[in-house]
């Protein structure tokens, strides 16, 4: 899973380190970051699929955008130190990329246990200044506009160590998503007649993905919507030759009502998608896992590494939207048990102390900007007085007990045990 990531010269990100956890939760102020660092593991994970331009390309987005333009950060590249564990072996992941001279330019490094595996550049002096044992010889003769994830498989049969570990990364990145914030318009548009194994960044393949699923994943689509909800309903799919159409049958004590997917409202289509994210069966080629993340009872975790399937991270930004207060601890209890069972980590974005109620305070990151524009990020409990807190109130209480300005004074100025 990945436990840490270093960004720099990312939008308004100039240098932060994040630690996470099996579900890792974002807070702070509008336009603190928070969906910037959700951005910033989407490059990496696009990195490892498809180029750079292309993504770009999807977004609407150029380099310029996404570079910094705090302190001549235009003129710098952009960073990337990222810390996985597979099996109890860390895999650090060096990636930094630059457009200049209409090329782009790419330093990437690769470490398994502290031993240098694979390098591969296109600008010269690989990192230097940097304290990083064993640099193997870099790649030749192949040039890239993103990870060399995206094209080693034939390489990573040759290596004599790391190969297993290189291979779970990529694995890893290959099978993490992203749902942006999810557009009803978009959920509720054209659904394309094919098999679809994703929902898609906006949920565009909603209907699609469930009109994929086998009978026994469709009932137990519709138990785990129904248990959220209060009450029986029954998603129904249908194959037209426009694309696929859904509807909802609402299963009352008298009566049974049918609404299209077009007069769904915003909040129920959200909790289906977050139902559906439990039906991504991402583990089916390779079976079921002997390990993966377990989170018990008092919020502790471990995990043993996923060596016969595949996981990633979900990356959802404000998970609260549309979704009434008294079931977000239904939602908090359906991803921690997608973590659980699938190995899966999340990790989110939010603005409401309800759903912080429902989680473990180690999980809980504050992010926030100071005044020259810069973000910051440390966990929202490692401030002394919040800590205290928690011996009479819940975690979201504690973050509303405290007002902002005394919050971000002490989250600045107080230091961070990193015991």
């Amino acid at each position: 899973m990945l436990k840490r990531l270093t960004i720099k010269n990312f939008k308004a990100i100039q240098d932060m380190t994040i630690e996470f956890t099996p579900l890792t939760v974002l807070i702070g102020g509008n336009g603190c970051g928070k969906s910037t660092v959700l951005q910033a593991l989407d490059f990496l994970r696009s990195a490892a699929i498809r180029d750079i331009p292309v993504y770009l390309e999807m977004h609407k987005w150029t380099i310029a955008e996404l570079k910094s333009k705090l302190n001549d950060g235009q003129n710098k590249p952009i960073e990337f130190i990222s810390s996985f564990v597979f099996s109890e072996n860390v895999v650090d992941w060096y990636f930094i990329v630059d457009f200049t001279e209409d090329k782009w330019s790419v330093r990437e490094l690769f470490c398994v246990n502290g031993k240098g595996v694979i390098s591969y550049r296109t600008m010269p002096n690989i990192f230097d200044g940097m304290a990083i044992p064993e640099i193997p010889q870099p790649f030749v003769n192949i040039t890239l506009s993103s990870s060399t994830l995206k094209v080693i498989d034939d390489y990573l049969e040759q290596m004599d160590f790391g190969k297993n570990e290189i291979y779970e990364l990529q694995k890893y990145l290959k099978q993490s998503s992203f749902l942006d914030v999810l557009s009803p318009e978009t959920i509720r548009g054209f659904s394309a007649n094919q098999r679809i194994t994703r929902i898609g960044y906006k949920g565009e393949n909603l209907k699609s993905f469930i009109h994929s699923l086998d009978d026994t994943s469709k009932n137990e689509l519709n138990k785990i919507i129904s248990e959220i909800i209060g009450f029986q309903i029954t998603v129904m799919t249908f194959s037209t030759g426009e694309g696929i159409t859904m509807e909802l049958e609402i299963h009352h004590e008298k009566e049974t009502i049918k609404i299209d997917s077009l007069h769904i409202s915003d909040g129920l289509l959200r909790i289906i998608v977050f139902a559906a994210i439990k039906m991504e069966r991402l583990i089916l080629r390779y079976g079921k896992s002997d390990g993966g993340i377990q989170i018990k009872a008092d919020g502790k975790y471990s995990y043993k590494g996923w060596t016969e399937c595949e996981c990633g991270f979900i990356l959802i930004d404000e998970i609260e939207n549309g979704v009434n207060p008294y079931i977000t601890e239904k939602i908090i209890t359906l991803l921690r048990d997608i973590t659980n069972t699938q190995g899966r980590q999340i990790i989110f974005t939010t603005h409401s102390p309800v759903i912080l109620n429902d989680i473990n305070p180690d999980y809980i990151n504050l992010l926030w900007k100071d005044k020259s524009g810069s973000v910051y990020c440390r966990k929202l409990f490692s401030i002394s007085e919040l800590y205290d807190s928690l011996d009479f109130l819940s975690p979201g209480d504690a973050w509303m007990n405290i007002r902002e300005e005394d919050l971000l004074a002490k989250a600045s100025s107080e230091p961070e045990d990193k015991e």
